[in-house]
């Protein structure tokens, strides 16, 4: 992604919605913690009292007493208005309701026990009320195990969702960094070595490769305000150092012209008198014109 913003702002909305829906799975979840908590507790509760049923039974039938028997009809009735309003949770799988409620068949218990009275085999029908008991007490634990591990697969699934998006936040988090550091980071520093080294720019920063969309933005300002500045100056230097040239030329030649013609006018005055009519210091001083015209015309022809 070129641009630093962008990627800074769609970092920041993707992290938002996946705190967003960890808060809301972590609702989510406390609500089913306590519905599934509430599952368990009654589950216990049935199973705990089916337990101290069986125990009364048995101990009536041990001890050959019918009617303690008989009474337990009562209890057996509660016990399966709990399980039936267990089942009615929504949370509690319906292929675990069909597969249990044909094996708890507390309505048939019921009907041997208020019968185990008036029976003429006692013995047998206790022994079947025996089997019965011993059946149902079985599906009952069975049936709370199964719900309890359900419960707490359900539990490890949450916590797998949540730490998978954890993840997925430390990851976008990481790249988003790596990205920052690549295409801002890097490129700062780069400028700031630019900027301690010896080496000398005149109008241009350099755009460092790889640079995102803000700072190739921020070189390029910089780099047309050096370009409305800095040349404008140099060209002005440039044609003052110019017609200073110029002028010097001028001036160059001008003074070269001028020392020829006292140097010519001198030599002239020198050859249209003749040795006679001027004396020694005359002829020397036309001699001593004529060679330091001629010495300064020399140095003003040097470069």
């Amino acid at each position: 992604m070129d641009s630093l913003k962008r990627l800074l702002n769609i970092a920041i909305i993707t992290v938002a919605l996946l705190l967003g829906s960890i808060i809301l799975l972590g609702l989510r979840q406390q609500r089913l913690g306590s519905n599934y908590n509430q599952i368990i507790s009654e589950s216990e509760v049935i199973l705990f009292q089916f337990s101290t049923l069986r125990e009364e039974i048995t101990s009536g039938l041990i001890d050959g007493d019918w009617n303690v028997v008989a009474a337990s009809a009562d209890d057996i009735q509660g016990i399966l208005q709990k399980l039936n309003r267990l089942f009615e949770n929504p949370l509690i799988p319906g292929e675990y309701k069909l597969a249990v409620a044909g094996k708890i068949d507390l309505s048939q218990l019921a009907v041997t026990v208020r019968a185990l009275p008036a029976a003429t085999n006692k013995s047998q029908a206790g022994h079947v009320l025996q089997e019965q008991l011993r059946t149902i007490s079985e599906h009952l634990m069975q049936f709370d195990r199964i719900i309890v591990s359900q419960l707490k697969a359900r539990v490890v699934d949450f916590q797998g969702m949540f730490i998978t998006i954890l993840g997925l936040i430390i990851a976008l988090i990481s790249l988003t960094l790596v990205i920052i550091y690549r295409k801002a980071i890097l490129p700062l520093i780069g400028l700031s070595a630019l900027a301690d080294s010896t080496s000398s720019y005149k109008l241009f920063l350099p755009v460092p490769p790889g640079a995102c969309r803000e700072i190739r933005a921020f070189l390029e300002l910089i780099n047309k305000r050096l370009s409305a500045e800095q040349p404008a100056g140099d060209l002005q230097l440039e044609d003052i150092l110019h017609e200073q040239e110029e002028r010097l030329n001028i001036l160059v030649n001008n003074s070269t012209n001028i020392l020829n013609g006292i140097i010519n006018i001198t030599q002239l005055l020198s050859d249209s008198f003749s040795e006679q009519e001027l004396t020694q210091d005359q002829q020397k001083l036309l001699g001593q014109i004529i060679k330091d015209g001629e010495r300064m015309a020399a140095l003003l022809k040097r470069p």
